[in-house]
């Protein structure tokens, strides 16, 4: 999915797993549904952008970033469909884009019921192939400001997702570095 992620010129992200098991401990069932699977970020400008354009990205404000949120799920049938669509909703509302990423194939009607849902709730959806090539975008996520109150708890509560800023923060900063630091982020595989 990071390939996928990384290659589609729609997305373009820098991707980072999250995981749960490592956050910290609270009451039983408070903190379910608060981390999603990946997250993702996009940058607005290439890392072999000269000095000079990276500069004028900052000084004219455009230097807009966008963060992602994945939830994946092997299969979705009508038994965990809503269950897996509202744990994309509750995981992913500090993100500017979210998805539900559908590794086995769904029937139709599965399909008709997720356009209803994406219209109330914004989740997108992402067929996920073996093949990278091959995945694709069934529904697209509709575009959300951060939430900044639920990046800040996930921070204090999850190391991967505080790393994850972090990074984020290192790269944006234009005139400390040049080249995002892809090793901070998870690999890319090749096929």
């Amino acid at each position: 999915m990071v390939k996928f992620l990384y290659e589609d010129p729609n997305f373009n992200l820098y991707c980072k797993t999250i995981f749960h098991e490592k956050s910290t401990k609270s009451v039983s069932g408070r903190d379910k549904w608060n981390y999603p699977d990946v997250v993702g970020v996009h940058f607005p400008f290439d890392e072999n952008y000269s000095e000079e354009t990276l500069r004028l990205l900052k000084n004219t404000n455009q230097f807009i970033f966008k963060l992602y949120a994945f939830e994946i799920k092997v299969r979705i049938n009508w038994g965990n469909l809503k269950e897996s669509y509202f744990q994309a909703v509750s995981n992913s509302s500090f993100a500017n884009e979210r998805y539900l990423v559908v590794y086995e194939d769904f029937e139709d009607d599965i399909l008709q019921e997720l356009m209803r849902l994406q219209q109330s709730f914004g989740i997108g959806v992402i067929k996920l192939e073996k093949n990278s090539i091959e995945s694709r975008v069934l529904l697209p996520s509709k575009h959300r400001e951060l939430d900044i109150q639920t990046i800040d708890m996930l921070v204090g509560k999850n190391p991967n997702f505080r790393d994850f800023i972090n990074t984020i923060n290192e790269d944006l900063e234009i005139g400390k570095r040049h080249k995002i630091t892809k090793a901070k982020y998870d690999r890319i595989e090749e096929m």
